[in-house]
């Protein structure tokens, strides 16, 4: 079975969220690790920044995010790790566009998930 790899985004505690600006807990690779050995999938939690810039107040900065990727050949558990996480610290803010098969599988169960908690 081909490689399932769901990829999304929150930004960091303290950023400005597209969500009404609710706080929630800042993201730890540790508590997803633990998430991903009850499914037996890989997770890769990383740390990335992206720069803003706001054009009305001439702003130049930037704001970190931590990037949550999934990665497993069972789409049932891939999606139940997913949904674990979003149960958790709540709706991404950043779903990547896929190109590749294994990316769009995974798209596709993160928007499915978004659709099935919209309040979350």
């Amino acid at each position: 079975m081909a490689l399932i790899i769901a990829e999304f985004s929150y930004w960091s505690y303290g950023v400005f969220s597209r969500r009404a600006m609710v706080p929630r807990p800042e993201v730890e690779a540790s508590d997803i690790e633990k998430i991903a050995r009850r499914y037996a999938v890989k997770v890769d939690v990383h740390q990335a920044s992206t720069f803003f810039f706001m054009s009305w107040t001439g702003i130049l900065g930037r704001y970190r995010k931590k990037v949550v990727k999934v990665m497993g050949d069972n789409v049932n558990d891939v999606r139940s790790c997913v949904r674990d996480i979003i149960l958790m610290y709540g709706r991404p803010d950043e779903v990547p566009f896929a190109l590749s098969s294994g990316k769009r599988a995974g798209k596709a169960i993160v928007d499915s998930l978004l659709r099935e908690y919209p309040g979350k």
